[in-house]
């Protein structure tokens, strides 16, 4: 048995798993926790990897589909936006 240990709420959950069942463990690395999350999101639409910024596709008009359809490069807390 392997115990995977998994942030859960506030705290951390504890699972066992056969050894036989696991293919490979996958880590990421460690990045620093963004303390402004609005700007972050806003500096990652003006800047986006391997994409022209929305500003430059998105003309007066144009439709797109809703930003929360879309897959997520990484888990936000959506209340953090709302105002």
């Amino acid at each position: 048995m392997k115990t995977f240990e998994f942030g859960y709420g506030k705290g951390t959950q504890k699972v066992d798993l056969p050894e036989e069942h696991i293919i490979y463990d996958l880590y990421g690395k460690k990045v620093a926790v963004e303390k402004d999350i609005a700007a972050a999101a806003l500096t990652a639409l003006r800047n986006p990897i391997d994409s022209k910024p929305l500003s430059e596709i998105v003309k007066p008009g144009k439709r797109l589909p809703s930003l929360s359809a879309m897959k997520p490069a990484c888990a936000i807390q959506t209340s953090s936006f709302l105002l």
